[in-house]
């Protein structure tokens, strides 16, 4: 499936706009899940998002799912496109280096937790880090990407968390437009 895709320059803004100002600050519900959220820097998500969508234009379907199979094989992290309307992943590629910039957030998110990156208002984002095993509920803003980080995890959302996307340890996935994610499930 091929698919065409502008970047508008309102989602630019927003994806690209500076820190978010807010504390770090961690909380744990009762299936002991603990949740931190961040600070964190998005111009490389605008680049990422920018290179999977046209990437998305170029490799099939079956390109996509032999990618993400030689992954889950070999256990070689993936960054993936997934299209949030037709539930399928439309594009693939192997996981490059993260950014020292990442690499700092991560120091953060100590574990290898799940992160959950959304828009935060005023052209900032916030990434939220999910620690352990379980299921946490809360409403996050609009989400528009998730790493697993060392356990699989569900991003539940839609009309009443009915549509799901299962990250894979050890992959990040880009949502082709931003969800309200309402539950995350690690397992």
């Amino acid at each position: 499936m091929k698919i065409r895709h502008v970047l508008s320059a309102a989602a630019a803004i927003v994806l690209a706009g500076a820190l978010v100002a807010a504390p770090a600050s961690a909380s744990t519900d009762d299936s002991g899940i603990e949740v931190e959220q961040i600070p964190g820097l998005s111009q490389e998500d605008v680049q990422q998002r920018e290179e999977l969508f046209a990437l998305a234009e170029t490799q099939t379907p079956e390109e996509v799912q032999e990618l993400i199979a030689e992954g889950a094989a070999t256990g070689a992290p993936l960054e993936i496109l997934f299209d949030v309307e037709s539930g399928v992943e439309i594009a693939a590629r192997p996981s490059e280096e993260a950014p020292v910039a990442a690499r700092a957030i991560d120091m953060k998110c100590l574990d290898n937790p799940a992160k959950l990156y959304v828009q935060a208002g005023g052209g900032r984002q916030a990434i939220y880090c999910f620690r352990g095993t379980g299921v946490y509920n809360g409403t996050w803003g609009a989400a528009f990407k998730i790493s697993a980080g060392a356990y699989t995890t569900t991003a539940w959302y839609g009309t009443n968390l009915t549509q799901a996307y299962f990250a894979t340890p050890g992959n990040t996935t880009v949502f082709s437009s931003a969800v309200t994610v309402g539950k995350i499930t690690r397992s």
